[in-house]
């Protein structure tokens, strides 16, 4: 018998009744005590049950949310999104680079004014007279204008072929040397009406980088892309206007990283906020660079595409500000 049982004995019986009875009665209290503790812990472990139910099914309000945890999700939501820029940004280069693009000029820069056509990649020359010529196989007319399938060289060290109808070209033909040379490229191909390259036509550069689009007026026009055929990386995508490539263009390089932003008067990759993107298009250095090559940068992260859902246009992307 528990010590605590046997002094209450003591305590509440004094020799009327007998110690055995007086043990029992005090058992059969402590039973009902210790029923009625036992329903408490359970009615309290109810509560608590149902509490913790609530508290879990119950969303947390924006204040409840700890530095850390809004940080961390900040952090996921940025990384999702950088995610999703680099898989858009991975599908156009590899569908453009092996599919192509329209060549339709885009009425964004059809609306573009060019201040110096100086640098453009045209043919405009027309009609051929005598007094152009330097050297030529072809006869002349009587008005004193080459006739006849071949090539002339004119003073400017400009060689045109084709085949010549009254001075000018008709059906295939091309041009190479002269100013084009001081640009870097090698020859200009296409169809020839009246003079005029009109329609598609292929310019070869000096570094094997050939482009096919179209002409309009011996000037290129619209979306181009092009690609090297002497087994380099280099790619070119973008868009020409009067025969100059403006706004957004792409130049892929030996190693498989990209050049990319708004292109200067000559269309050059030159300005302030030009791109080199990493192969794995998501790191990239942005900066002040000239005719493509960095003068001045910082590292940064391609973290938008500015012009989503544009089917005639050229991607255009930009960095992480710091």
């Amino acid at each position: 018998m528990p010590d605590t049982q046997f002094m209450r004995c003591l305590q509440y019986d004094t020799g009327t009744r007998r110690l055995s009875e007086r043990l029992g009665d005090i058992q059969r209290e402590e039973g009902v005590e210790n029923e009625n503790d036992e329903n408490k812990k359970l009615i309290l472990k109810h509560e608590v049950t149902i509490h913790s139910i609530e508290t879990f099914q119950k969303p947390k309000k924006v204040e409840d949310i700890s530095p850390s945890s809004a940080t961390d999700l900040t952090r996921t939501e940025t990384e999702e999104k950088q995610r999703s820029v680099t898989k858009d940004l991975q599908i156009w280069l590899a569908q453009t680079v092996e599919k192509g693009i329209p060549m339709r000029v885009s009425e964004k820069v059809s609306n573009h004014k060019l201040t110096d056509d100086s640098f453009a990649i045209r043919d405009d020359y027309v009609c051929i007279t005598k007094e152009m010529i330097e050297e030529t196989e072809l006869l002349f007319s009587s008005e004193g204008l080459p006739c006849g399938r071949g090539s002339v060289t004119l003073k400017d060290g400009t060689i045109l072929f084709g085949n010549f109808r009254g001075g000018k070209r008709d059906g295939r033909g091309s041009i190479e040397g002269g100013r084009l040379e001081a640009l870097g490229v090698k020859n200009i191909g296409g169809f020839y009406t009246s003079g005029n390259l009109n329609g598609r036509g292929k310019v070869e550069y000096q570094s094997g980088l050939v482009i096919e689009g179209l002409f309009v007026d011996g000037h290129m026009e619209g979306c181009v892309v092009g690609k090297c055929i002497n087994g380099g990386d280099e790619v070119f995508i973008g868009e020409y206007l009067r025969g100059v490539p403006v706004g957004p263009c792409w130049r892929r390089l030996d190693g498989g990283g990209w050049l990319h932003g708004v292109v200067d008067k000559e269309g050059q990759f030159t300005g302030g906020d030009i791109m080199y993107i990493y192969p794995d298009l998501v790191t990239c250095l942005v900066g002040i660079f000239k005719n493509g090559i960095m003068m001045e940068a910082r590292e940064s992260k391609v973290n938008k595409i500015l012009n989503p859902g544009e089917e005639d246009g050229i991607l255009h992307v930009e960095a992480a500000t710091p």
